[in-house]
Parts: C-alpha cells; structure tokens; sequence
C-alpha cells in the first residue's frame, strides 16, 4: 500500500516536470559548488608550499621578488576564485529551494482542490458518520507531510 500511495504522490511531478527537473539541476550544481572550493584549497595550499620554497631557494636574488609576486598573485586567484564560487553556490541554493518549494506548494494546492472536491461529492451520511475536525485535519495537516516530502526532501 505505502508504494501505491507514494506513486500516487509522484504523479504530480509529472505535472510540474520543469519545476522538478530544475530544481534537481540546482541540487547538482550546488552539491558540486560545495565540493570544488575544497579541492581548490588544496591547491592553494599546495601552492602555498611550493611557494615558500621557491622564495627561500632564490634568497638575496632579483628573481625571489619575482617569485613573491607571482606568488602573492596566485594566492590571490585562489582566493577570489574560492568566493566567486561560494556566491554562486548561494545562488543556486537559492534557486534550488525556489523551485522546489513552489513545485511542492503547487502540488499541496492541487492536493487540496482534488480533495475538496471529492468532498463534494460525498453523500450527507458521509459527513454524519465523520468529524469534521478529522476531515480538516486530513486536508491540513496529511497534504502537508505530502509537500514535506516533495519539497524539502528532494532538498536534503
């Protein structure tokens, strides 16, 4: 039953497959923006190394000036480099989350229509034999854990 349930669910992704594919997109990207800054730290501290020894083997020599201007250049680089892409992983964070959650919240609206109208069609005795609190509470609170799972789930 849970299977069937969560295809059930799933079929409104297709509706709103561009807002799922998107926000899958982002998710990638930002997922490797937060790796690559790493890597780039290891090289910058590579470079760091590499650095210091070239400065100490061309001690009292014009090229040790030449070397800590390169150096100081490089490291700057790495730097800049290293921000810029902590930027654009908050903006693809942002995104990310903008398409996923309005996708979710499409989908909770949609939910809410289907079953409100299905509430409709219900007989009188239906509603005699039912609370109305569970009845709201199965439209507020069951389409909200849906959402839950098609937001920020597909998020995290």
């Amino acid at each position: 039953m849970p299977a069937r349930a969560l295809a059930a669910v799933n079929s409104h992704i297709y509706r709103y497959k561009w807002h799922f594919l998107g926000g899958v997109l982002f998710v990638i990207l930002s997922t490797l923006l937060a790796i690559w800054p790493a890597q780039l730290v290891r090289y910058a501290f590579d470079l760091v190394n590499e650095g210091i020894d070239l400065y100490h083997l061309y001690a009292g020599t014009q090229a040790q000036a030449d070397v800590y201007h390169v150096f100081g250049r490089n490291v700057l680089f790495y730097g800049a480099l290293i921000i810029a892409l902590a930027l654009l992983r908050g903006i693809f964070l942002f995104f990310m989350r903008q398409t996923l959650i309005v996708m979710s919240r499409l989908i909770e609206n949609d939910q809410k229509n289907q079953i409100y109208q299905h509430y409709q069609s219900l007989p009188l005795a239906f509603y005699r034999r039912h609370s109305t609190g569970d009845l709201m509470s199965r439209i507020s609170e069951d389409v909200s854990r849906v959402r839950m799972y098609l937001g920020p789930a597909i998020m995290y």
